[in-house]
């Protein structure tokens, strides 16, 4: 389907309800759920869309930030230019080496991954991104975490255009 070029989605009504919605999900695997910076802003598509892209970058990074005490994810959004910028952090075992260009490819997954799915979601994000014109990126450091990164054109209009940026949305409680 062809974007809807009128849609515009409102980031931090999107994020605080997809937190929300993964609250539990991180709650049983006890990874923190938290949200930094969200500023102000519209992307160009439908809630539906934007809230799809975060939570599968969320739940990803619920699913394999690994075990142990100290696991967070940490959702935060910047808006660059014309472009708002939404980035998922883990602070779990990283990528393997070589796995950042390929992990946008369908039906990749890591070796040894024990977790449920078939290697679509991050390829679904991708298109679904570049569809909207926007783009997609991965940054791992081995033992330090993955940041997860995808960037869609800013809607026009509205009064967050020109606003002064907003910081440090509180986590939900």
């Amino acid at each position: 389907a062809r974007p809807d070029p009128a849609a515009r989605a409102d980031v931090r009504t999107v994020i605080t309800a997809v937190i929300d919605e993964a609250r539990q999900m991180a709650e049983e695997r006890q990874v923190t759920l938290a949200i930094d910076t969200v500023d102000v802003g519209c992307v160009r598509c439908t809630l539906g869309i934007l809230s799809s892209l975060i939570s599968n970058l969320v739940r990803n990074g619920v699913k394999y930030v690994g075990e142990g005490p100290g696991k967070t994810v940490c959702v935060r959004a910047l808006r660059q230019g014309s472009f708002m910028r939404i980035e998922v952090e883990d602070n779990g075992p990283g990528l393997p080496a070589a796995m950042e260009a390929a992990v946008f490819e369908p039906y990749v997954r890591g070796p040894d991954n024990h977790q449920p799915g078939i290697g679509l979601g991050l390829a679904t994000v991708k298109r679904v991104v570049e569809a909207h014109g926007g783009r997609v990126d991965v940054r791992s450091v081995a033992r330090l975490g993955c940041r997860f990164g995808l960037e869609l054109p800013c809607a026009a209009g509205g009064p967050e255009e020109g606003a002064d940026v907003e910081k440090a949305l509180p986590p939900p409680s």
